[in-house]
């Protein structure tokens, strides 16, 4: 083993890397990730003699894909599994050395058969090292009897033939064996519980396998093979209690194993077509949990081998952030999104209601749930909490909840600490109800209650407006033109019907449109309410911008020159710092396509603008809100739908700022002399400025300190341009950079 100095490596959230860090490259073949709990001499800090030598406890990709490491001084690439242990899991085994020491360090704790050695020998793996089964079973064995509520099987698998033959089994659970032509079959207990995959496996070639098992939630059994999916049904009574035994092999097939894991959850199928075809980015971060404290190293996955960068392929090649790329070059942008590596999320769902609670945490209560990619849709009355800090995922286990529904907004009160979330629609297997209820969650106490309030009862059905006021400390819910005021302190629901005005205060005939979006407004101390839907006469949908003003019980219609085009169920949330609402993607009717388009609107100016950013997201709508954190200065867009067949359980964040930096970084393969003068080609009107560092690698990961001056002699070179706008608002452009 060679040892490689990463102290120039970034650390996340460090200015410099503080002692000297060596990191200890596995020979070709092995895995870092697969390591966990093992001792790594790679982590100890140089030159502090008799410090303890921490573990690695877990690893986290923001991506997928092949981690570059050096071996005889050049990169190359070599296999590191994504994940490692999780949250929910229960069993993970990279096959990295001896199994009988691997299953040992699991928690909970696992064995195997006595007889394992000379049974199961170490093999190549997909990822590092793997498990060649050959014939005789293999029996694992926890000393915990699990009983997870779902269930989530996930493995790589390469046959040595394709041939007939037990893979897996989990008694009383479910069996996995492979058929003659290379399908696999997926045996479950109870009547017409059979699965077979949709894709083969293929002597010699590694396939991802995932299988899930959710009685509870969607009562759905699910087998997926190289990304694509079949499911089946599974009965809500079905119970996979006394999981205690899992068993590999045992028949005539021959085949090699890896990163085997077994986790308490249903996973979208989503997440096992992204663990099936892993993709990495040219500029990955990778998190290393180790009993010394977290590190985050910076990784580049490929270099640009043209030494002159100046068309949209080329800049493809680097990490841009509030810049995008056209032919014209690299261009400044205020908005920037990121997809948030959040691990184990929901099940996928669109629909639902979106509300910051405070402290960094978002609520989220059922709505359309179902797989990522395979029906059926169900109301599934759960509710999470999203931490925007820790980019994590928490399900919450309350003892009392709403029914499952769709199509209903919720909003937060700060002053009473609680969430009032009123109607909605069930509209899942044989549902058609029209909730008229009302029910609050303690934040705090993370509690649900029902609530029965004095005064008129609210009408049957869903997409009303919820908004909290906090000068009346009332909360307002919008129903067509009727608006109805509900304290939370006396339980009491107040209705009137309000009028509409045009900005010179005359009255029109405007009727408001159901499903529209709202959110308080600080500026005017009112409600701003966009977009929307009408039934009647027919069904059409509405770009109106109203805002509501309490005091007078008045809609008043405002007429801006330019506005996003109709639409209902966008992204929508107040920019609390600067006072401006942003809106994103939304959809018409369910079979319409999503839109990807991203607006704020100035309620000083009463102007919306159309908005540029880097990295958006696919179209999307389905959306009740999306959440804004103030400390972070941050949106949150979680979940919701793509196409009508395509449900999302991913999280996004936006920033959206006129004065931030653009950043553009790439990474130079310079061949062996490292020659080549510096150069770049740019535009920068006003005020605007364009300004450069660089630093400097030998062997392509262990990088120097950045300087303000181009290296001449390393092979490889870093660049990163920063892009500052104008003060007023011009924007500098990147046309070509590079060494000739």
């Amino acid at each position: 083993m060679r040892i490689f100095s990463l102290c120039s490596v970034a650390f996340a959230g460090l200015a410099a890397c503080g002692p000297e860090v060596e990191v200890r490259a596995a020979e070709p073949g092995g895995a870092f990730g697969g390591l966990a709990g093992e001792a790594l001499e790679s982590l100890a800090a140089a030159g502090e003699a008799g410090a303890a030598v921490p573990r690695l406890l877990g690893h986290r990709w923001e991506g997928q894909g092949l981690v570059p490491w050096p071996f005889e001084g050049a990169p190359r690439r070599l296999g590191f599994g994504p994940l490692g242990r999780t949250p929910s899991t229960l069993l993970y085994l990279g096959f990295e050395g001896d199994l009988v020491t691997e299953l040992a360090r699991q928690e909970p704790r696992w064995g195997c058969d006595a007889a394992v050695p000379g049974r199961v020998a170490s093999d190549g793996g997909r990822f590092g090292g793997g498990l060649a089964v050959r014939g005789a079973r293999l029996g694992l064995e926890t000393e915990a009897e699990l009983a997870p509520a779902a269930l989530t099987l996930e493995l790589w698998i390469r046959p040595e033939r394709v041939e007939r033959g037990p893979i897996l089994r989990i008694p009383g659970l479910l069996e996995l064996a492979s058929e003659g032509d290379g399908r696999l079959r997926l045996e479950l207990p109870g009547p017409r519980a059979l699965l077979f995959g949709a894709a083969p496996l293929a002597a010699g070639r590694w396939s991802h396998v995932g299988v899930v098992l959710d009685p509870a939630d969607l009562q759905q059994s699910r087998l997926v093979v190289d990304g694509r999916a079949v499911q089946g049904g599974l009965p809500q009574a079905a119970s996979l209690a006394g999981l205690r035994t899992l068993e590999l092999g045992g028949g005539g097939l021959s085949f090699a194993l890896d990163e085997l894991r077994l986790s308490a959850r249903a996973a979208n199928t989503a997440e096992l077509v992204a663990a099936s075809a892993p993709e990495a980015r040219p500029l990955e971060r990778l998190e290393l949990f180790t009993s010394a404290g977290a590190r985050t190293l910076e990784v580049w996955t490929g270099f640009a081998s043209e030494t002159v960068l100046d068309d949209p392929q080329d800049w493809s090649q680097g990490e841009l952030e509030h810049v995008v790329a056209d032919a014209d070059g690299l261009r400044w942008v205020p908005g920037h999104w990121r997809r948030v590596p959040a691990l184990e999320p929901p099940l996928a769902r669109t629909c639902h209601p979106t509300v910051f609670v405070g402290d960094g945490r978002v609520l989220v209560f059922s709505g359309e749930v179902r797989d990522s990619h395979l029906p059926p849709m169900r109301n599934v009355a759960d509710t999470w909490l999203f931490h925007v800090r820790e980019e994590r995922w928490e399900r919450l286990a309350p003892a009392l909840a709403p029914p499952g529904r769709c199509h209903q907004q919720a909003a937060w009160s700060p002053d009473h600490d609680l969430v009032l979330m009123s109607m909605g629609w069930g509209n899942g297997p044989g549902d058609n109800i029209q909730f008229d209820d009302t029910w609050v969650f303690h934040v705090d106490e993370q509690r649900w209650e029902e609530r029965h309030p004095e005064g008129p009862r609210l009408p049957g059905g869903s997409e009303r407006c919820v908004v909290y006021h906090p000068g009346l400390k009332l909360f307002l819910i919008f129903i067509g033109n009727q608006v109805s005021a509900y304290d939370p302190e006396r339980n009491l629901m107040r209705t009137r019907r309000a009028s509409v005005v045009d900005e010179r205060g005359r009255p029109t005939d405007l009727q408001v449109p159901l499903a529209m979006t709202a959110a308080y407004d600080p500026s005017s101390d009112g409600v701003l309410l966009f977009g929307g839907q009408y039934w009647q006469p027919e069904i059409s949908f509405s770009d109106v911008t109203l805002r509501y003003e309490p005091e007078r019980n008045l809609f008043v219609l405002l007429d801006a020159p330019e506005a996003p085009a109709p639409r209902v169920r966008p992204g929508f949330a107040l920019d609390t710092r600067r006072e401006r609402f942003v809106l994103f993607g939304g959809v018409l009717d369910q079979f319409s396509q999503r839109m990807d388009d991203l607006w704020s609107f100035d309620p000083a100016t009463r102007r919306w603008t159309r908005q540029e950013a880097s990295g958006t997201p696919s179209r999307r709508g389905g959306f009740m809100h999306m959440a804004y954190e103030p400390e972070l200065d941050r949106f949150f867009l979680l979940c919701g739908r793509h196409d009508p067949e395509r449900f999302l359980e991913e999280a996004w964040s936006l920033h959206l700022d006129e004065r931030a930096p653009g950043r553009a970084r790439f990474a130079f393969d310079r061949g062996a002399d490292g020659a080549g003068a510096w150069f770049h080609a740019g535009e920068t009107p006003g005020d605007a400025q364009l300004s450069f560092r660089f630093r400097a690698s030998r062997d392509g990961l262990a990088w120097g300190e950045w300087s303000a001056e181009p290296p001449r002699g390393p092979r490889y070179c870093e660049v990163e341009a920063t892009f500052l706008p104008g003060s007023a608002g011009e924007r500098p452009v990147l046309h070509a950079l590079g060494f000739r």
